[in-house]
Formats: structure tokens, C-alpha cells, sequence
């Protein structure tokens, strides 16, 4: 097992992601077990998509019908990074370095649930 000090370098991959949330920022949670070592943490990615849901108003009620933006929510695991999996780094000035990726996490959506609280 790799131990990282240091400088780390950890990536995350989507194995699907809707195209309304392609080019949105979003908000990442991670779940700290130990501090000295990424493996095993768990990962939450929470984006707010382009397209809207329709929310009803209660039964009975005079509001109108809102539209809220559709959150996605992806879930993961960090996991050890192998001996090539490296991370190519250009700055901006064209200068360019490899660096070794520490872990990685495959992430999921997940249909419902939130996200932990910090």
C-alpha cells in the first residue's frame, strides 16, 4: 500500500452524467476516514442540472405551480491508484509534468438520497 505525503493527486469518473450538467460547477463532499490515506472514502458529487421539475401546490392551495432545478447526486468510493495511473499536468505556460495519481473513485448516480451532512 502506497503511502502519500506530500502532494496527492486523486481524479474522479463519472460512469454516466446527463448532459444538462456537462459544463455545471458542482459541489463535492468527501467523507474522511483517515486523514494520511484517501482509500476507502466515500465521495458525493451534487450538481444542479439546466432542466427544471415541476413542484405542485398542495392541495386546495392558490400558488401557482413552481419549476425547481433538477438536482443530480453521484456517489463513489476512493480507491488506491495503480502504479500508472498518472495525471498529466500543463501550466500555462506550456512547461508539462506527469504525476502519479494516489486514488481514484468510479461514480454512480444515485436515484434518490441526499447527500451527508458536513
Amino acid at each position: 500500500k502506497k503511502v502519500v505525503k506530500g502532494e496527492s493527486y486523486e481524479t474522479l469518473r463519472y460512469s454516466f452524467k446527463p448532459s444538462s450538467v456537462k459544463n455545471q460547477p458542482g459541489v463535492l463532499w468527501k467523507q474522511k476516514e483517515r486523514v494520511d490515506d484517501p482509500v476507502g472514502t466515500k465521495v458525493f458529487v451534487e450538481f444542479k442540472g439546466d432542466e427544471s421539475k415541476v413542484v405542485e401546490a398542495p392541495a386546495g392551495g392558490k400558488s401557482p405551480v413552481l419549476a425547481e432545478p433538477v438536482t443530480h447526486i453521484f456517489e463513489g468510493t476512493m480507491q488506491e491508484g495503480s502504479a500508472h495511473d498518472c495525471l498529466l499536468i500543463v501550466d500555462s505556460s506550456g512547461n508539462a509534468r506527469l504525476e502519479l495519481l494516489s486514488a481514484s473513485a468510479q461514480l454512480k448516480k444515485i436515484t434518490s438520497g441526499t447527500v451527508p451532512s458536513v
